[in-house]
């Protein structure tokens, strides 16, 4: 019915203004829309508009009923309606009319924000970032967590288009002394500077790290400058000097202040769900004649492993491969050649949507834009950056835009396994790739970043399950005492069953056993014990998983 009352709405306005009004719609100069009052005899209705009309210039056309049930006909002229409003005013005078107006065209919702210089991010437009904004620019999850993305490098934050989407650690009082929140750091409210341990972020002199972290989320549609992938998301800084003892405690930075977000169900820390890393040691250094291996520097593993760790807290990692054109799989780089799953390793396409970095088809996953991308510079300037430096946060800023997608199936799957649910998000990066003939066989996905289609893989997982187990109704709902609860098993055997409340707390759970791959039907009698509020069920086995969201209301 609302969309009903709206859509009446709109023509109620049409046949009350003027057709001069400015307007977004392409009005059609020789149709008109008629609804009739139910029961109305549109035949005799019709024949005495026309016979009202043949001392004038018009000439119409056969009408045709285009909905039955709104009682919806559209009248054509033979040539343009001169005065249109002299002749809605005619036809609005009879009883039998409920409405009319004059036709018209809806645009396209492209969505562009009304940055002055958007018109020149030719990169925003290749990877389809509008068609994702037109659902979310950013910002927190269904469940409420606010995104963050960790950029591992220094940047004056205080940019006009970057200070709204600073990162603050609320937990911190600052410049107290303390260490309120006991994550290990003092006074880290601004971020972290690990060279001098305060969270003074300061400039780089070449302007790098502001660039790169204007791609993830320079504040869009704001009228100032440029727009990132996201137009909302806080942006942790971690100034360093990329030294590698700097690099490794930035990363450490990162994992502390996630885990802790994790341990305390959200109270402190952040939910950071990816790290930028615009940064590596390129395998055609001189240094390595021979080709660059993960041996020939023995703290390259660690560096390695720190992905490791953060992955399993649920941190994504996107790292850079090198601007030179080479062959990782042959001659190796880092952080390309790092075995770890919880790493995506970014190439660089140019505006012709060719390869113009290293490339190598099991260690390089995907290209982004680079190629003088736009961006934000040092004193509220504006620059472009290209190379994989560009590429890789193109990477990053998606990831964080498609966490805010309205999937609640996925933001409590974060929370229940956080390593899992990142290697999910990075299928849907990667699975979501435009396909392009030069970069078969020499990026694992074989595509260029594509986040329209990023999406619509995050709208499938969302839509239903992974696999057949299906949650098929939870009655009551809402619930006071018990639920009742029918589902599809996928296999004969045992289930686990989990009520989790809105902020990933387990607060009940049991076991099913599955006697035969039919519809299964139990009932959980404790709900009493809940408090009221959002809760969701999950039932689980080895193989897949379903989960379904009831409110408790006492």
């Amino acid at each position: 019915m609302k969309y009903l009352f709206t859509f009446l709405l709109l023509f109620l306005s049409l046949s009350i203004f003027s057709q001069n009004q400015t307007s977004d719609l392409r009005y059609i100069p020789n149709q008109i829309i008629i609804q009739l009052e139910k029961g109305s005899d549109a035949t005799a209705f019709f024949k005495k508009i026309k016979n009202e009309q043949t001392e004038s210039d018009i000439v119409f056309q056969k009408e045709k009923q285009f909905s039955k049930m709104l009682n919806l006909f559209l009248l054509k002229t033979e040539e343009d309606i001169e005065n249109v409003e002299a002749l809605l005013q005619a036809i609005r005078k009879h009883p039998e009319v409920k409405l009319v107006g004059q036709n018209f065209q809806v645009p396209q919702r492209d969505l562009t924000p009304n940055d002055p210089q958007y018109t020149s991010q030719w990169d925003m437009e290749r990877i389809n970032a509008p068609a994702v904004w037109e659902t979310t620019t950013g910002g927190v999850t269904p469940l409420g967590d606010t995104i963050v993305v960790a950029m591992m490098e220094s940047g004056d934050w205080r940019h006009e288009d970057l200070i709204d989407n600073l990162w603050i650690n609320w937990d911190e009082i600052n410049n107290d002394g303390i260490d309120n929140d006991g994550n290990g750091y003092i006074d880290d409210y601004f971020g972290w500077n690990v060279i001098d341990s305060t969270d003074i972020i300061g400039a780089d002199g070449l302007g790098h790290g502001i660039r790169v972290g204007g791609i993830i989320g320079a504040t869009g549609n704001n009228e100032i400058g440029v727009s990132g992938v996201n137009w909302n998301v806080k942006i942790m800084w971690v100034h360093n000097n990329l030294f590698f003892d700097k690099i490794v405690e930035g990363y450490e930075y990162v994992y502390q202040t996630r885990k802790l977000y994790n341990d305390t169900n959200g109270d402190k820390g952040a939910f950071v769900v990816a790290t930028n890393s615009s940064f590596g040691v390129s395998g055609n250094n001189p240094t390595y004649p021979d080709g660059l291996q993960i041996d020939d520097n023995v703290f390259f593993p660690l560096w390695c492993e720190m992905y490791n760790t953060m992955g399993q807290e649920g941190v994504l990692n996107v790292g850079s491969t090198a601007n030179s054109v080479f062959d990782v799989d042959e001659i190796g780089d880092i952080p390309s050649i790092c075995p770890t799953d919880h790493l995506i390793v970014a190439a660089e396409s140019n505006q012709a949507d060719l390869l113009s970095s290293a490339f190598g088809k099991t260690l390089v996953d995907i290209s982004a834009p680079g190629d003088g991308s736009p961006s934000t510079f040092n004193n509220d300037m504006y620059n472009s950056i290209g190379g994989t430096s560009a590429a890789a946060p193109h990477i990053t800023g998606g990831i964080a835009l498609l966490y805010s997608l309205p999937c609640e199936k996925l933001a409590l799957a974060h929370k229940l396994d956080p390593a899992a649910t990142a290697l999910i998000m990075k299928d849907f990066i990667l699975d979501g790739a435009d396909q392009l003939e030069d970069h078969t066989g020499k990026v694992s996905s074989g595509g260029r970043l594509n986040l329209e289609r990023s999406m619509e893989l995050v709208n499938e997982y969302c839509g239903s399950s992974i696999g057949i187990l299906n949650i098929d109704k939870l009655t009551p709902n809402p619930t006071v005492n018990y639920i009742d609860i029918d589902f599809t098993p996928n296999e004969f055997g045992m289930y686990q069953v989990e009520v989790f409340n809105s902020i990933g707390q387990r607060m009940l759970e049991m076991e099913y056993e599955a006697k035969q791959f039919i519809p299964a039907s139990f009932r959980i009698e404790n709900i009493s014990e809940l408090k009221t509020g959002v809760y969701f069920l999950r039932i689980k086995n080895s193989i897949d998983f379903d989960t379904i969201k009831f409110v408790v209301h006492k």
